[in-house]
């Protein structure tokens, strides 16, 4: 993005909003990049390549339903 990185817009819709739900979607996906994310305040972070199935069990565990994946 040109203003900004993920890091810093997850920051900035955080003060906004305490309760929607950000998911980090990054092809940087080391133990030390999950971390930044999570202090940015992403909820989730998902590898690229993502499945659809990722995505969804992601929203899922938000929304505390059951996930059906069939």
């Amino acid at each position: 993005m040109p203003v900004m990185d993920g890091y810093e817009a997850a920051r900035q819709i955080r003060k906004l909003s305490k309760s929607c739900l950000l998911i980090a979607l990054s092809a940087w996906a080391r133990p030390a990049d999950v971390e930044r994310g999570r202090i940015a305040g992403f909820d989730h972070h998902i590898a690229k390549p993502a499945s659809v199935e990722q995505l969804l069990e992601a929203l899922h565990s938000r929304l505390r339903a059951p996930v059906d994946l069939s």
